[in-house]
């Protein structure tokens, strides 16, 4: 985004920010609003319409989050460097899908049956085991995979 459009991007940003602080108060006000003198379909009608207004607002909110993590993001220093991080995205990703394939045969293979078929990792750490680095580097690889892997499952699944 060049200047012009961000700072356009950002008044129209500030603009929705005010209109939704002005509908928070519209809701907070009909949310304390006394409707003890009214019938019951009446007060089950305003909390019905109340309700809607709500979640209406609380999806705006979230767009508006979202709209703003974008407008960040066209404005951070990293920008100008995208065309170079997509290929190390996409080799990092290939990367990423070979440990998890790795990782699943490995369980398949030799962790799930009684008797193994095969002993798969194992054996490939015996064999690169003549210089020491070699099999530590690759335990670290997997198992920080694993963990990178859980954590974000767990943020992603967990947390909703």
């Amino acid at each position: 985004m060049d200047p012009v459009k961000l700072n356009q991007a950002k008044e129209a940003f500030r603009e929705r920010v005010n209109e939704l602080i002005e509908r928070g108060k519209e809701v907070e006000e009909i949310k304390k609003k006394d409707n003890s003198s009214l019938g019951f379909w009446e007060k089950r009608k305003l909390n019905k319409e109340a309700d809607e207004k709500l979640k209406k607002f609380k999806r705006d909110c979230y767009a508006l989050e979202d709209d703003y993590e974008t407008l960040n993001f066209a404005k951070s220093p990293w920008r100008k460097f995208g065309a170079i991080f997509y290929p190390l995205k996409l080799i990092t990703g290939i990367l990423c899908a070979i440990v998890a394939i790795v990782w699943i045969l490995q369980v398949v293979i030799y962790t799930l049956p009684d008797d193994p078929f095969h002993p798969f990792l194992n054996e490939y750490l015996e064999y690169i085991d003549f210089f020491p680095v070699f099999p530590f580097v690759t335990i670290s690889v997997f198992s920080f995979y694993l963990l990178f892997a859980v954590i974000t499952g767990n943020l992603m699944l967990g947390l909703k």
